[in-house]
Order: C-alpha cells, then structure tokens, then sequence
C-alpha cells in the first residue's frame, strides 16, 4: 500500500513538472511571434513627427502632411477611451479627403471603418483583400507612442455612414495585428500594416467585396480615388459622417521630392498623389484607407503637411512593394498555431494542462480503490 502510494505521489509530482513545462515551451516559444500583435522591432515609444502628421485620429503616429486621405490613427484614440467628444478634440491633425463627394452604394464596398471596441469611435479606414485580412496603416496601430491591443479594435464593413448601419453592416472583431518589421514611425517608410479578423467577412461583391493588389508601378498621372470619413477642414475635429471620395492623379517623383524635399527623399515605398494647386487632398481620419487605381488597391492613406495645401501633394504607401510581404504574411498565418483551431497558445497551454491533472486524479483514484498487497 505504501509503495503504491509513493509511486502516486511521485506521479503526481512528474505531472506537475509537465505542466509547467508545457507551459514554459507554449509561451516561450510560440509568444512572442504569434501574439495578437506582432511588435518585432518597434520601439516602444514614438517619436516627434516634426512639423508632418500622419492621417489618422490616434494622434503622435503620422506627420502633419496633408496629401493623403484622412488618417486616422493621427490622433489619440487608441489610448483613450472616453466619449467621441474627447477623443477626438483637438486631437485630429489635418483633414485629408478635401473637395470630396459623397459615395454611394457599392462604389467602395472594399472602404470598412476602423473604431475602438469600448467606444464605437472612429480612428482610421482600411481595404478589405481577402474575407478575414485587412490592409491598414502601420501608425494607426499606434496611440501615444504605442501599440493598441488587437481586442481594442472592431472593423467595420458595408456601411456608408458612421452613426448609422447599412442592412448589409457587418462588424468583426480583430484576432490579430501584424505591423511591417520595418515600419519607421519618425520617417513612415513601410507604413503598413495588416489585420487578421477573428472571423470572416461574408463577401458580396456589393456592399462588402475584396479590393486586388496593385501587381504592377502605377504610371505617373494614373487618376486615382481615395475614399474616407476623415474630418474635411484642416484643424477640423469633426469627422464626416458620410463617406466621401476624391479624384486624384499620381503625381510625378521626381517633381514630388523637389517639393517635398524639406521632409522626406519619397522613396520608392511612397506614392505621392493630388494636385499641385492643392485642394484635393484627404485628411485626419481617412489614415489606413485605400487608394485605388486602375481598380486596384495601388496605396494606403499615410500622412502629409495639413490637407489640400498647394505644393503639397498626399503621400501613400506603395502598396505594389509590399504585395510579397502581404501574400507571405497571410500563407504563414494559416499554419501559424493560433489559426489552426482558433485557439491560442495560452488556451493550448491550459487545455494540456488540464489533461495531465485528469489523467493523474484517474490514476490516484485507481490506485487509492486498489486492494492493500
């Protein structure tokens, strides 16, 4: 009787030893590269962006440019989560989508809305590509120099205004956040980010459908739209609450780094769009939405000086130099552990656990009702 006991008890302990280090081998090993954000190497706080803002409503992660669509995450919404009201005062740097027009029905059913999940507050737009991944802006995903949560963010899709859902609404929540490895929040090189939802989208070609890569250069002079719900006045705090729009030309390199010259080269992962006389331009709050060229997503919505100033062309993210890293990211998200059955690793963890122990409780009980030898 004593060495059967003995020998539970030695069973006992060896299971205990095996949880632990079940646990130390699942969040060791698959945290940190399969958390629901993938930080890499950014740093953990932003730093100034001088005298250019980025296009979104989370404040300190976009330039004060004004040649993009309304960017969201240029404002503090990520870390605040009070009343739109407060969020949103003297928040918002420069509207982008100047002298825009309102959309309608199906004319961008790849446009969803980007809000806080406390709040229902607007930040930044993104494009739908696929029925569960989202392209964004790498600084939307940045409030008060650091990262949101994934939880913290709720998408949604087939809507044309922001206070009212569309029969056809559709609102998911986000699994997880993958910011481009080489995003620079002083320069906003790389500002690119993808969003994997926690379920999928039912597309319908209509008011909900996916948006194709961009799969070559787009030409200088291609005319483009833009499409957001960024505030439509520079210094404006207020959002539209429709959805608007505006037409744009891809404007030159060459010419846009001579005026631009001041603050950034325009490296081959920007595109600069818009009209030299100013005018056109999208704004605070459109940060992360889609350009569209030739039917295809072509940029994303990232920072410039104000909005719709003359000389000042929108910048974009090149989303043609990306199309690699954006189809490798979703193919390695699919054999990732946390898409394999939903579960993450920490729900592994416990699962595994919890196993070991009813199986040591079945064997105690056993050997316990066993007759004593």
């Amino acid at each position: 009787m004593n060495s059967n006991l003995n020998n539970t008890n030695e069973h006992s302990y060896l299971c205990l030893v095996a949880i632990y280090a079940i646990h130390v081998v699942v969040f060791h090993l698959y945290s940190p590269s399969h958390l629901p954000i993938d930080t890499n190497s950014h740093p953990a706080r932003l730093q100034p962006m001088a005298r250019w803002r980025a296009r979104s409503t989370l404040g300190e992660t976009r330039r004060n440019f004004t040649g993009s669509v309304l960017h969201e995450s240029e404002l503090p919404l990520a870390d605040r989560d009070s009343d739109a009201n407060e969020t949103l005062q003297g928040r918002i740097p420069p509207p982008r989508v100047i002298g825009r027009v309102q959309a309608t029905v199906g004319q961008f059913p790849h446009q969803v809305s980007l809000r806080r999940s406390k709040t229902g507050v607007h930040f930044c737009g993104g494009s739908i590509i696929d029925e569960e991944w989202i392209v964004t802006a790498a600084h939307c995903m940045y409030s008060n120099g650091k990262l949101i949560a994934a939880s913290t963010i709720k998408v949604y899709a087939g809507d044309l205004l922001l206070n009212k859902p569309s029969s056809r609404s559709q609102t998911r929540a986000v699994r997880r956040v993958v910011v481009h490895q080489d995003f620079d929040v002083n320069t906003l090189r790389n500002d690119i980010a993808l969003l994997k939802l926690r379920s999928k989208l039912t597309l319908d070609d209509e008011a909900v459908a996916a948006k194709a890569l961009r799969n070559e250069t787009v030409a200088d002079g291609t005319p483009c739209q833009v499409s957001g719900w960024g505030v439509t006045k520079y210094k404006n705090t207020a959002l539209s609450n429709e959805l608007l729009y505006i037409d744009i030309p891809v404007v030159d390199r060459t010419l846009c780094r001579e005026l631009m010259a001041n603050f950034s080269d325009i490296p081959q992962v920007m595109i600069c769009a818009g009209y030299i006389e100013g005018g056109f331009d999208s704004c605070q709050g459109d940060s992360g939405g889609g350009m569209i060229c030739d039917d295809m997503l072509t940029g994303v919505v990232s920072w410039g000086k104000e909005c719709g100033l003359a000389n000042f062309p929108g910048i974009y993210t090149n989303v043609y130099v990306f199309s690699d890293w954006i189809v490798e990211t979703i193919a390695t998200s699919a054999s990732s552990p946390t898409s394999a059955k939903g579960w993450s690793p920490a729900a592994w963890g416990v699962f595994l656990g919890c196993l070991v122990f009813l199986f040591t409780y079945t064997d105690r009980e056993r050997v316990e009702s066993e007759p004593p030898s």
